[in-house]
């Protein structure tokens, strides 16, 4: 199922632009995906409520932002489930776009 973002209207974009501030769109496969940067206390919400003993922890973790920090499209729980990589690469460019991505270091 390929998405697109014709259905969106530049209204609808700039409302998120105005709740948000910036607003990012990649393509995973076929998949358009427009989210946003995730919050401090959505951040710490997911990095606390997946038991640390779970072996699944970092893909449930995934799975939480990107759902969190998604707005498009309305059916990302379906698509994640469709999708294998959707939620690894998503939450790996929302935490990049957070600041949770290490741009530069320089010893001194």
């Amino acid at each position: 199922m390929k998405t697109e973002t014709t259905a969106l209207t530049e209204t609808q974009i700039n409302d998120w632009k105005k709740q948000y501030g910036k607003i990012y769109k990649s393509i995973v496969g076929d998949e358009v995906v427009i989210f946003r940067k995730i919050k401090r206390n959505e951040y710490m919400q997911a990095m606390t409520d997946i038991d640390s003993e779970d072996p699944m922890k970092v893909f449930l973790r995934q799975d939480m932002i990107t759902k969190m920090t998604t707005l498009y499209p309305n059916n990302i729980d379906q698509l994640i489930e469709e999708n294998g990589a959707l939620s690894t690469v998503i939450s790996n460019e929302v935490l990049g776009k957070s600041g949770f991505d290490l741009l530069s270091t320089t010893q001194l």
